[in-house]
């Protein structure tokens, strides 16, 4: 069970004769969004990873002891308590699985620097976490139609990566998807998508006799944030 947050920085001294340790609050946004709200949109699983260097001394080259530990916590908690030594570098990141999808840059924390060995009153470190990958959200409309209202009972979804234009690489567990009218509304989702990079969508639907389609180089995207979401309206062909 993790520790309870601190509302501000304390020492603890561990054994005699042992460096001091200190408990650290951090806090985290991701891509400028609050935790709770980004995270829903990375993978299943993603956590938040601490790489935590910790010196005795404020100037490594002073030497001293040198100790390096790592923590996690849960991505939507947005706050969390480290162990770090006097002075210390911490490395946030990303992590799903062994895959890492988003860092900040390193972060410096010094909770050993006060007087007495401990802070009073410190504020607690916090970073933004660039991210690399989220989520694609897209709706199916038919000539802007809801597929309710334009009466499509399912599409047929495939997703491709675009690295230069009218290239197209079908994205792995994303081709030939089955989509189906859900309560008046069409929505085909994937995750992971990386951040930054050109995505196309092609979608198909059948309705009588017609078939509804996209160009045949589908919609285009280019997912900028942890939860992209667009529009892609089917025409008759």
């Amino acid at each position: 069970m993790r520790r309870p947050l601190l509302s501000a920085l304390a020492a603890v001294v561990v054994a005699s004769g042992c460096a001091p340790v200190y408990d650290v609050d951090v806090s985290w946004t991701i891509a400028g969004l609050d935790a709770t709200a980004a995270c829903d949109a990375l993978p299943e699983g993603t956590d938040v990873a601490f790489t935590i260097t910790s010196r005795d001394n404020a100037d490594e080259r002073f030497g001293g002891t040198v100790v390096k530990t790592t923590d996690t916590a849960a991505c939507n908690a947005g706050t969390a308590t480290i162990q770090t030594g006097a002075f210390a570098d911490v490395l946030v990141t990303l992590k799903n699985g062994d895959e890492t999808i988003g860092s900040a840059p390193a972060l410096a924390v010094s909770p050993g620097s006060a007087s007495r060995g401990f802070v009073d009153g410190a504020l607690p470190a916090s970073v933004d976490i660039d991210v690399l990958q989220g989520s694609l959200n897209a709706t199916l409309t038919v000539g802007t139609l809801s597929c309710g209202d334009a009466g499509a009972s399912a599409f047929t979804v495939t997703l491709f990566e675009s690295p230069e234009p009218n290239a197209l690489i079908a994205v792995d567990g994303a081709v030939d998807v089955n989509v189906p009218c859900t309560d008046g509304v069409a929505t085909f989702s994937f995750s992971p998508v990386h951040i930054g990079t050109a995505y196309r969508v092609q979608a198909t639907t059948t309705i009588g006799d017609v078939e509804y389609t996209t160009s045949s180089i589908g919609e285009g995207i280019v997912p900028t944030t942890p939860a992209t979401f667009m529009t892609v309206d089917l025409q008759a062909r």
